[in-house]
């Protein structure tokens, strides 16, 4: 019957099996006065989606199996006062991110502590929740940024702010982390603002339900995997005077909906299978500033029929056209240059030399 607990100011310790097999409740918030969690405290709660904190947790101890098959669980905070986790605490919770304060795992936290069945992300930093992000506070030579952590929100259009208000004083998002969004079947489509550099590793990943992302000019990089298993992904725009300098190892990969994509000019390097397995790609314009397409950056673009190669590009990897059965590949260039591997065509595609567009 219970569905939501808030757990009292005075509180010190949930014992053992404390709310375990709670079929029907679905959020819990911890006061900051509890020190320990023990073991299978919540284990089975097979609905549990949000488990939440105090802003000043005195949390300790995390026994064995205390969250375990809360296959509901997507995203959990793990406070930096927290020096021990027992074997398997996370264990089943395999739609789980945990994101952790601390910078490196503490010798109390057992080898085993996450359960292998969820993701886990070592912040390093005060993370701070707000309605729609967690978020930290960071600075580099004295100048404070914010690093998105996760969305939180509920939108299926999310704009990405340009700042967050902290203490009073608006600070610049440049960094969206490491899974910030994964796997979140709610949003649809995402304008990222317009002080973001960096788009991490894993940020967009399999988000099943997004079919358009329009990134902003001041992105230079998008890490690997950023975008990943997008499966209905149809639209991806960047801005007209884009910065974007490097797509990282398979950023792109498997977006199976994906028909076109439109390279910014200032894109230097195509990342180990960037673009593989976007099956339904038809188009894609690389531009004269790109130097390196790496191996396997366009594997199974089975739909993708032709591409031109400027003669900027110096180096191209093993297999990176492997399984694009119906591609013709125009080059600028009228030979082979000695960085291009000769296996980079082991599908036979046809090629077309001192082609000019």
């Amino acid at each position: 019957i219970v569905k939501s607990v808030i757990i009292g100011d005075n509180v010190t310790s949930i014992d053992s099996y404390a709310f375990s097999n709670c079929l029907s409740m679905t959020s819990i918030l911890i006061s900051d006065s509890v020190t320990l969690i023990g073991e299978n405290a919540f284990s089975s709660c097979s609905n549990l989606v949000d488990v939440k904190f105090g802003e000043n947790s005195q949390l300790e101890s995390i026994g064995s199996s205390a969250f375990s098959k809360c296959s509901s669980l997507t995203s959990i905070f793990i406070p930096d006062s927290v020096i021990t986790i027992g074997s398997n605490a996370f264990y089943g919770c395999t739609a789980l991110t945990i994101y952790c304060e601390v910078a490196s795992k503490p010798n109390g936290w057992d080898n085993y502590w996450y359960g292998y069945d969820s993701q886990f992300i070592l912040v390093g930093g005060d993370i701070i929740i707000n309605e729609d992000y967690a978020y930290v506070v960071r600075s580099i030579n004295g100048e404070q940024y914010i690093e998105i952590v996760r969305y939180l929100g509920d939108e299926e259009e999310v704009l990405v702010p340009n700042t967050i208000n902290y203490n009073g004083v608006d600070i610049p998002v440049t960094l969206i982390g490491k899974y910030a969004f994964s796997k979140n079947n709610i949003v649809k489509s995402v304008i990222i603002g317009d002080n973001v550099t960096s788009i991490d590793s894993y940020a967009f990943s399999n988000c099943l339900s997004m079919t358009s992302i329009s990134i902003s000019d001041s992105v230079t990089l998008i890490s690997e995997n950023a975008f990943s298993g997008c499966s209905n992904l149809v639209d991806v725009k960047f801005g007209e005077n884009s910065q974007l300098e490097s797509i990282g190892s398979s950023a792109f990969s498997n977006c199976s909906s994906l028909t076109f994509i439109n390279i910014p000019n200032s894109v230097t390097s195509i990342g180990y299978s960037a673009f593989s397995n976007c099956s339904s790609l038809t188009s894609i314009n690389i531009p004269k500033s790109v130097t390196v397409i790496d191996v396997s950056a366009f594997k199974n673009c089975s739909s993708l029929t032709s591409i031109f190669i400027p003669d900027s590009v110096t180096t191209i990897g093993y297999g990176a056209f492997d399984g694009c059965t119906s591609l013709i590949i125009y080059c600028e260039s009228l030979s082979r240059p000695s960085m291009w591997d000769i296996y980079r065509n082991i599908s036979n595609c046809s090629v077309v030399r001192g082609y000019v567009e």
